[in-house]
């Protein structure tokens, strides 16, 4: 259905959509990631068995995926077109 439309429309859909869903889920995604991984390191949180294993250090890493996913993001929403002549 998209590919009725010009490319420049297509383009600035592209654009609406990152900043409408995308950018705002992934700042929800680094802000509660973040919240976790404080909470966890503070508690010290380990699993549950034979062997107790620190947990909060993969919570922690959730962080740095969210700060990536924000960065891909903002590249690939600049890469379109319209944004590129500014």
């Amino acid at each position: 259905m998209i590919n009725r439309f010009s490319p420049t429309v297509r383009n600035w859909t592209e654009i609406a959509g990152y900043m409408i869903f995308f950018f705002p889920c992934a700042w929800v995604f680094l802000t509660r990631s973040y919240d976790f991984a404080i909470r966890s390191l503070a508690q010290r949180e380990t699993t549950n068995g034979a062997v107790q294993l620190p947990g909060y250090p993969l919570k922690m890493a959730m962080v740095p995926a969210a700060a990536l996913l924000l960065l891909q993001g903002s590249t690939e929403a600049l890469a379109y077109p319209p944004l590129q002549a500014l």
